[in-house]
C-alpha cells in the first residue's frame, strides 16, 4: 500500500490512497466467504488477503498415529488469480521425512464396515496443486511426519515445527517462499 503523504506535524493529509477499483468485488468477496465458512475462518482469510498473502493455509487437524504426527491442512486461493502450491518441507529439520498423502475408505473384509486408511502419494503426483481463484477451491493435504521411533532426538519431544511451502501465483513472475508453524499433537 502507498504511504500517505505526511503534513509538518506527522499527520496522513486525507488518509491512505490505495484504491484500485477491486475494493468491491474484494469487499463482496469477503462478505461471501465469512456467510460460506463462518466468521472465523473468513476473517483469517480476510487477514491473509491484507497481508499479501495468496494461498491461506487452515491447519484443520494434528494428531498421532502410531510413529507418525499426521497433519490435516486446508489450502485455499484467496486471490484473484490462480496459484499453484508448487513444494511442502520441513526448513527446520530437512532429514526429517515429510510424506503427502490422503485417506482413504477401506473395507475392514470382515464387516461392511470401512476405516480411513493413510494412504501415501507421490509427491510429483500431488505437486505442483492448482488452487483456482477467489476461496472457494480448496485441497485437503494430508503430511505424515515420522516415524518418531528412528529420529527420537529430533521428533519424540516436539511440540511443534515449522513448515515450509512454496507457491506460485499466475500474475506473478517468480514462486513466493512461506512458513507456518504447526503444532503436533
Amino acid at each position: 500500500m502507498a504511504k500517505a503523504k505526511q503534513t509538518p506535524t506527522g499527520r496522513a493529509q486525507g488518509g491512505p490512497k490505495a484504491l484500485t477499483g477491486l475494493e468491491g468485488p474484494i469487499i463482496e468477496g469477503m462478505a461471501t466467504l465469512f456467510e460460506k465458512f463462518g466468521p472465523a475462518v473468513g476473517s483469517a482469510m480476510y487477514k491473509a488477503y491484507l497481508g499479501n498473502t495468496d494461498l491461506f493455509i487452515q491447519i484443520a487437524s494434528s494428531h498421532r498415529e502410531g510413529d507418525y504426527y499426521v497433519v490435516e491442512l486446508t489450502l485455499r486461493n484467496v486471490s484473484e488469480h490462480g496459484v499453484y502450491l508448487e513444494a511442502l518441507s520441513l526448513p527446520d529439520s530437512p532429514k526429517v521425512p515429510l510424506e503427502i498423502g490422503h485417506k482413504v475408505r477401506k473395507d475392514t473384509g470382515m464387516t461392511i464396515d470401512q476405516v480411513l486408511v493413510w494412504e501415501a502419494v507421490d509427491q510429483s503426483t500431488f505437486l505442483p496443486a492448482h488452487l483456482r481463484p477467489g476461496g472457494d477451491d480448496s485441497k485437503t493435504v494430508w503430511l505424515r511426519i515420522g516415524p518418531i521411533s528412528k529420529q527420537p532426538d529430533k521428533l519424540a519431544d516436539v511440540k511443534s515445527m515449522k513448515l515450509g511451502y512454496r507457491y506460485s501465483p499466475l500474475d506473478e513472475a517468480t514462486s513466493t517462499d512461506k512458513t507456518i508453524r504447526v503444532r503436533l499433537r
